[in-house]
């Protein structure tokens, strides 16, 4: 490593760091500022709001370093991303209803504005970010997305401190924090690649990006991660607790993703080598890099893990004293991630080895027994049973991609699988079929569940997409 590089990835993680203290400076500013209850409120607002960003950057922060790099190498220009924006928009327009319903948002004029104005904000500097990270601006990179984008949403609750506003206060002045963020990133990245890079990506003249099976799978599977990170406050939401509990998940949650700091550098660093590996078709040096990847994860993993695990009720009530009751909740998301490291690195292994499609379905099974788990719980366990969603879908996931990933070791990473495009829509067909019928059961069974049905829709929806998208990537698509 070369001592450009060594700094470049010092400063990321530096930013990395800022990042964390932000997190925890917006939680108790937020909660100061509007109170526990109105705070709960925002929080529900704030992660409907980050998962519609990633949809709208349709994975482009993915598949931009392998565009950027495919051009360079064979002297042309960088295509544009118009296609997969427009990608983007549309299936924001899809999921916006929907996301706003499942996170207790209203759906009127003022709230959907501000949704999307900070939404388009935020996707855009996470785009932003890729694009210098693509162009080896690493530290830039982090800077925008580490420490630009949250310096916002962590200092905007100072404005509203004793004017005994509410959540869509605070909102308002996020979303106006996100704009003067976003001009930032653009100065910065036009400072740093120039202004005809940035033109470049935006241009309606050819080449244009297609929309193919491996962009439309890093746009789903990028959603899905984040899913998985955000299960336990989508349970609380999608439960009908807007306030305090709302707010002592997510605080919980926000705690929980520092334990994954270090297993993410273990993870960044094998990567690469393991990609290499399966180009090379090594198998017995993928499998020792997966094992690796595993021992040193759980060794960087499981101190900081204990302690935050140990001391998880003090830790929240640095927020506030009513959010010592998802303490539980932080030990078992906490304890989740503790799983995610020692199954190793084989999510990436997916990724680098063109199973983007097939980890989307693993995940998504993965994230859709927790939250049927979840929901199932949280009438008798509260913010707990929030915890135990967190910790089932890490687990779930993972357990699943190490069956996957041991089959293709042993089996020349090939998918013994062979369908024709009749049989894969027809399997698809039989997914959708069943969620939706599952969810009407549920429905009639025990009317007092009725938010089951939307998830059941979504999950047999995700199931569904899931196995197209495996047929596409099998036989091809572009648009």
């Amino acid at each position: 490593m070369s001592s450009r590089e060594a700094r470049e990835g010092a400063v990321w993680f530096g930013s990395r760091f800022a990042n964390g203290v932000l997190g925890f400076v917006q939680v108790s500013l937020a909660t100061v500022a509007i109170g526990s209850h109105e705070a709960g409120r925002f929080f529900l607002f704030w992660t409907a709001t980050w998962l519609l960003a990633t949809v709208l950057k349709f994975g482009v922060d993915g598949i931009l370093p392998r565009v950027v790099a495919e051009a360079q190498v064979d002297g042309r220009a960088v295509p544009s991303l118009v296609k997969p924006v427009v990608g983007g928009l549309a299936a924001f327009v899809v999921l916006l209803a929907p996301l706003l319903a499942a996170f207790q948002v209203p759906i009127r004029g003022s709230t959907v504005a501000i949704e999307v104005g900070l939404a388009a904000c935020w996707g855009t500097t996470f785009m932003l970010s890729a694009a210098l990270k693509a162009y080896g601006r690493i530290a830039l990179s982090g800077i925008v997305i580490n420490t630009l984008w949250p310096l916002g949403p962590a200092l905007a609750p100072l404005v509203l401190i004793g004017a005994h506003s509410g959540w869509e206060d605070l909102a308002l002045v996020t979303a106006g924090a996100g704009a003067l963020a976003v001009i930032a990133a653009v100065v910065i990245s036009a400072s740093a690649l120039g202004g005809a890079a940035l033109r470049r990506m935006a241009s309606l003249k050819r080449p244009l990006l297609a929309i193919e099976a491996d962009v439309v799978g890093a746009a789903v599977l990028s959603f899905v991660y984040e899913l998985m990170v955000w299960v336990p406050v989508v349970v609380v939401a999608v439960s009908g607790s807007t306030g305090t509990i709302a707010a002592a998940v997510f605080a919980a949650v926000r705690v929980g993703a520092l334990v994954s700091w270090p297993y993410n550098a273990v993870v960044a660093t094998l990567t690469p080598r393991i990609a290499a590996a399966l180009a090379r078709n090594d198998l017995g040096a993928t499998r020792r890099l997966l094992t690796r990847g595993s021992l040193i994860g759980v060794a960087v993993t499981l101190p900081l893990a204990l302690a935050v695990a140990l001391a998880g009720r003090p830790i929240l009530h640095v927020f506030d004293s009513a959010y010592g009751v998802a303490a539980v909740a932080l030990a078992l998301i906490v304890g989740g991630r503790v799983l995610d490291a020692a199954a190793g690195p084989v999510g990436e292994a997916l990724l680098v080895g063109r199973g983007t499609w097939l980890d989307t379905l693993l995940a998504g099974s993965g994230i859709t027994c927790a939250l049927v788990l979840g929901l199932a719980l949280e009438p008798s366990h509260g913010a707990t049973a929030a915890g135990i969603a967190g910790a089932v879908a890490f687990a779930a996931s993972n357990v699943l991609r190490l069956g996957v990933v041991g089959r293709f070791l042993r089996s020349g990473w090939r998918a013994e699988i062979s369908l024709s495009r009749r049989a894969w829509t027809a399997l698809a067909a039989v997914a959708l079929v069943a969620g939706i019928g599952t969810s009407i059961a549920l429905e009639l069974a025990m009317p007092a569940f009725r938010r089951d049905v939307a998830f059941g829709v979504g999950a047999a929806l995700l199931v569904a997409a899931s196995v197209l998208g495996l047929a596409a990537a099998r036989h091809g698509l572009r648009a």
